[in-house]
């Protein structure tokens, strides 16, 4: 664990001043706050529009099926150590699908 004062900044002293407790859970204990469901969202629309442009420019499969595949997987797998709050889904065991129904997909071309 680092040292939590190595240094001062104006945003850790805001922070300290403003929540003490959160202060804290976040720079003493060194707690991370769980990924909103939108954020995780759009990671995976991120990493579905990377594949799908690195494998425009590179030659590779740019296919609807693979940057799909790409989106799944983005989804299904977040990040080592991140929970994902899905306390605001209408439907906890369906995190995926909530997601999907409040989101237009796009259908992706080969441009």
């Amino acid at each position: 664990m680092a040292i939590p004062l190595e240094y001062v900044s104006v945003s850790r002293l805001k922070s300290f001043l403003s929540c003490r407790l959160r202060f804290h859970f976040e720079k003493v204990l060194a707690i991370a706050k769980p990924v909103s469901p939108a954020l995780h969202f759009g990671r995976a629309v991120h990493a579905a529009l990377q594949r799908f442009n690195l494998a425009r420019w590179r030659g590779g499969d740019a296919s609807e099926a693979a940057v799909i595949a790409a989106f799944a997987e983005s989804l299904a797998n977040p990040a080592p150590g991140q929970q994902i709050d899905w306390k605001d889904a209408d439907e906890p065991g369906e995190p995926a699908s909530y997601l999907l129904r409040q989101s237009m997909f796009v259908r992706v071309e080969n441009v």
